[in-house]
Parts: structure tokens; C-alpha cells; sequence
């Protein structure tokens, strides 16, 4: 995986979501958390990944926290991080 640590929608179109990039992915989740904890994106593409929207209006510009999980070669993998958001 390619995990970026910041990205901005309002910047450069290669930076504007935060996704992991080309690859084939099995059973691929990605979920995105507030500062509260609350869940602000669950999503299975791992191409078009998050757009820093959050129920429908645009997160503030902020850290966020993520979970993605997924398979490889029948092993289910899991990583955890931040990421910073930009406006």
C-alpha cells in the first residue's frame, strides 16, 4: 500500500483524495474517523478513496484517523494511521 500522510482536496489533482493507489485489493475497507471518533467515511474502492467530505459537507481541515484492511495471499491484513487534511 501507498499511504499518503496528508492530502488536499482545494490542491493538486494527484493529492486531492486519500486513497492508496493502484493494486489489486481483496476484501479491501478503508474507514475514516473524526477527532471524536466518529465515523465520517467507510469506503470499498481503494482507487477513489476519501474526498475529505463528511456527511456531506467538507471536513475542516484537520487529522484524521484510518483503518484499512485487506487480504493478501488469503492473509487479512490491517494497518492503522493519521492522516492530515488540508483546506
Amino acid at each position: 500500500l501507498r499511504i499518503p500522510n496528508a492530502f488536499s482536496p482545494n490542491g493538486l489533482p494527484e493529492n486531492r483524495t486519500f486513497s492508496v493507489g493502484q493494486g489489486v485489493f481483496t476484501n479491501f475497507q478503508m474507514l475514516i474517523y473524526n477527532k471524536w471518533g466518529t465515523l465520517i467515511y467507510k469506503g470499498n474502492d481503494p482507487r477513489n478513496g476519501w474526498d475529505g467530505m463528511a456527511f456531506g459537507k467538507e471536513a475542516p481541515s484537520g487529522t484524521y484517523r484510518y483503518i484499512i484492511t485487506y487480504l493478501k495471499g488469503g492473509i487479512k491484513l490491517k494497518r492503522t494511521g493519521t492522516v492530515t487534511l488540508f483546506r
